[in-house]
């Protein structure tokens, strides 16, 4: 830890926690950079519409990347965005991809991992005792969730 947390959790717990919020902010800041990505290199008639719908979408992930830094922080720790550019656990995007359909099929896919990620850490947080850490997860997966249904293609 960065520094002594008044939090009344164990400190290994504290550690643990901070760990998975590292793991998840990595994967949220790779979802920014696909963002970016699909909002350079999107073309065709719906290039206009879909720009707006990437921005809307990097501010949804810009909130989650907020509760996931001041978690960390609450917990004691110090959150390192310059470490996780090959951390994340989401799959690569594919460099080709140029129409519409395919970055919105593109982000599906890892707004989906990612959820399932976040899922996954709830669980695991609840489990040591760290229900805070918990609902900071479940509050981004709902979130994550969400975006699933404006990214549908089908």
């Amino acid at each position: 830890m960065s520094y002594e947390a008044r939090i009344d959790l164990p400190c290994d717990i504290r550690d643990r926690s901070a760990a998975l919020l590292q793991a998840r902010l990595g994967d949220a800041l790779d979802l920014q950079a696909r963002l970016n990505e699909a909002h350079w290199h999107v073309k065709g008639w719906q290039a206009l519409p879909l720009h707006a719908l990437f921005d809307g979408l990097r501010g949804e992930v810009d909130d989650m990347v907020s509760l996931i830094v001041g978690r960390i922080a609450a917990l004691g720790g110090l959150a390192d965005g310059a470490g996780v550019a090959t951390t994340s656990a989401l799959y690569q995007y594919p460099p080709q991809v140029r129409s519409g359909e395919a970055h919105l099929a593109a982000l599906a896919t890892s707004f989906a991992r990612f959820g399932t990620q976040l899922r996954d850490d709830s669980d695991a947080v609840a489990g040591w005792g760290d229900a805070a850490t918990a609902e900071v997860f479940a509050r981004i997966a709902d979130a994550a969730d969400r975006q699933l249904r404006v990214l549908a293609t089908r």
